[in-house]
């Protein structure tokens, strides 16, 4: 009995060295956008954020994709994609939650990579959502080898772009994905300029 109470306190006392671990790294990544003129490479470093419980040896991966942005000043101000409370809720459910911030966007910066087009009834949603998915495989091969990364399984979750970017990555050959979570995922919308008035399906 004493044995046992002995072997409970320790587990116990042992859980409180358990504690969220939020890294931010830099990865390189290389895209194409055939709706420029040109059909541009844009290659460049973007940060990607990383939360983890440093309890868990090895956990299964999420990876979470922000939304777009309308305006340019609104990327350039994006900041940091990390959203420390639902990184949190998903580390409770025993992930390594991946947060990008994709080429053109805060702290990432560089030009509009995944612009859909000029001309609102004529956007190349296929291309566009074709940059940020590429952004998405080549971060998750990055971080693949770290040796806290499960790449066994995994999920992809997004909201807006983030979600359309999900739904693309789900129909790629990512190792280990199980599963797809989008969260009003679409683009072609301007609240701003053209409220409840998005451009063409």
């Amino acid at each position: 009995m004493i044995l046992k109470f002995v072997i409970i306190l320790f587990l116990f006392c042992n859980s409180s060295f358990a504690r969220i671990i939020e890294e931010i790294i830099k990865v390189p990544v290389a895209v194409t956008n055939s709706t420029y003129a040109n059909n541009p490479k844009f290659e460049q470093e973007i940060t990607v954020t990383i939360w983890r419980d440093d309890a868990i040896k090895k956990a299964p991966y999420l990876l979470f994709n922000h939304g777009g942005a309308g305006t340019d000043q609104e990327r350039a101000s994006f900041g940091r994609s990390s959203y420390k409370n639902i990184s949190e809720y998903y580390i409770s459910k025993g992930f390594v939650v991946i947060l990008p911030t994709r080429i053109g966007y805060g702290v990432s910066g560089g030009p509009d990579a995944e612009s859909p087009g000029r001309s609102c009834q004529n956007h190349n949603y296929t291309e566009m959502i074709k940059v940020a998915v590429d952004q998405s495989k080549q971060v998750l091969n990055h971080v693949f080898d770290f040796s806290y990364i499960d790449r066994s399984k995994g999920i992809v979750v997004g909201a807006s772009v983030g979600g359309f970017t999900s739904m693309g990555l789900s129909a790629e050959n990512v190792p280990g994905l199980k599963g797809a979570i989008n969260f009003a995922g679409g683009s072609g919308g301007d609240p701003v300029k053209k409220p409840g008035s998005p451009c063409n399906e």
